[in-house]
């Protein structure tokens, strides 16, 4: 039973996984051809990146949590019935690597983050300089 819970879950969370980045990954690209046709401007689309990847940051987070719980509920399993077999070492060998992916997954996210953000605030103190009044004559 606990072999087939594992399981489950564990497509579950790989469908989600696929699901979810392929729809981001249609979104930024529906926002790269906005930003290029000129229906946005260089601000709106960093803007609407930046969202975007805070949403991936919160999916990647989600997903790790849940690989990590499936690694701690195999890990715990093993440790409770003292069963180390194939299959167990199979589940952590799977689980250890889809929780590195993850993991590189979210580190790829936050420096994308990071740059979307010094591009966004450097566009965001430009449009502020037009925006003021010239100094008044002394």
């Amino acid at each position: 039973m606990f072999d087939l819970i594992i399981r489950v879950t564990g497509v579950a969370v790989g469908l989600g996984a696929v699901l979810l980045a392929h729809r981001n990954q249609r979104a930024e690209t529906e926002l790269t051809a906005r930003a290029r046709s000129g229906e946005l401007n260089r601000l709106q689309a960093g803007e609407a990146l930046l969202g975007l990847l805070y949403r991936s940051r919160i999916i990647g987070l989600l997903l790790s949590t849940a690989i990590a719980g499936l690694l701690a509920a195999v890990l715990i399993r093993a440790a409770v019935t003292g069963e180390w077999g194939a299959m167990t070492m199979y589940y952590l060998v799977l689980s250890g690597l889809l929780l590195a992916w993850t993991g590189i997954g979210h580190g790829r996210t936050a420096t994308r983050i990071t740059q979307a953000k010094a591009e966004v605030s450097v566009l965001t103190r430009t449009v502020e300089r037009r925006r003021m009044p010239p100094d008044p004559p002394e």
